[in-house]
């Protein structure tokens, strides 16, 4: 092989290797759309989330609510947690009337996750899985309610079909993210 080739070769070689360095490059900025926010932009900087409840009229889903909606309730305080914008971010069973601080209620008032053998024989035709959080923010000091939302996601029967339930089972946690973006976005100055 003449050196010309070769040249070529590793030119080639190291524009590959390039391309795949700049295509992993990974930046905060990007993934989380509150890196340029700051404890100073918050008017609350305590966050109790009062232990998540099942509606009184019950869900469709029999196996284990609970357990999902304290997955939701975890991943809420979690994504809170790691944005670093409140001083504390806490599960609570009661709570507490302190300044600065914002209560969350949430209760579970839709779920239906479709399992995983209806999934894989019926794929698709199973239908969707579904989760939905009523959810309360409360000023912890005066009592007086913030915002009232309905958080609901559901999934695509196609995708549940293809990832073999896997969007079916990532409900609790796209639901508890999006009561996180509710508590960030209501408790903005």
């Amino acid at each position: 092989m003449n050196s010309r080739v070769r040249l070529l070769m590793c030119v080639a070689g190291f524009m590959c290797m390039l391309l795949v360095v700049s295509a992993c490059h990974h930046n905060d900025v990007d993934t989380n759309p509150y890196a340029k926010l700051s404890k100073a932009d918050m008017k609350y900087q305590n966050v109790q989330l009062v232990n998540f409840t099942i509606s009184p009229t019950g869900v469709q889903e029999t196996d284990n609510p609970q357990g999902l909606l304290a997955e939701a309730q975890s991943t809420c305080a979690a994504a809170l947690t790691d944005t670093k914008l409140f001083d504390s971010v806490k599960s609570v069973s009661s709570p507490e009337q302190t300044s600065s601080t914002l209560t969350v209620r949430g209760e579970l008032t839709r779920l239906r996750i479709v399992g995983g053998g209806a999934r894989f024989w019926l794929g698709g035709m199973a239908g969707k899985s579904e989760m939905a959080v009523y959810v309360k923010l409360i000023d912890a000091s005066t009592g007086q309610v913030i915002t009232e939302r309905d958080i609901r996601d559901d999934s695509n029967p196609t995708a549940g079909a293809y990832s073999m339930g896997a969007s079916d089972r990532a409900l609790p946690v796209s639901v508890g993210n999006l009561i996180a973006d509710l508590v960030i976005n209501a408790s903005r100055k």
